[in-house]
């Protein structure tokens, strides 16, 4: 993942505007997408530090030195092995950790009552 998508991905998730970011770092909106677009290869420190502070994370994560909390999940899964689930269950675990809060919270209410159904057949 690149450092643009990186601030994209932080900037959705905390539901801000490219135009709120603009005006808390005293920027102009067409910087903001160049800084997703990763038009601008090299962020200096001094627009780094005030940009990760405006999304909510440190510079190092911005940068790709640090874990965010979807590489850390999909270690796990890289780790799933060990607990010998199926090939398309790991897959689909990945697949969940692309969408979106509430998209992984409506798929996973989904999977719930499938199960549920599924139990309650097998009782009948």
């Amino acid at each position: 993942m690149t450092i643009g998508q990186r601030i994209k991905n932080r900037r959705i998730e905390l539901n801000l505007s490219v135009d709120e970011v603009a005006e808390r770092l005293n920027k102009n909106r067409a910087t903001i997408y160049r800084y997703e677009k990763d038009d601008i290869k090299e962020l200096p420190i001094t627009v780094l530090e005030p940009l990760a502070k405006v999304l909510e994370t440190t510079p190092a994560d911005l940068m790709g030195w640090e874990s965010t909390p979807n590489e850390k999940a999909g270690e796990i899964m890289n780790h799933s092995k060990e607990f010998e689930f199926p090939l398309n269950i790991r897959s689909a675990a990945r697949d969940l950790m692309d969408l979106s809060d509430s998209d992984q919270e409506l798929a996973i209410n989904m999977i719930h009552s499938l199960a549920k159904k599924g139990r309650k057949a097998n009782e009948d």
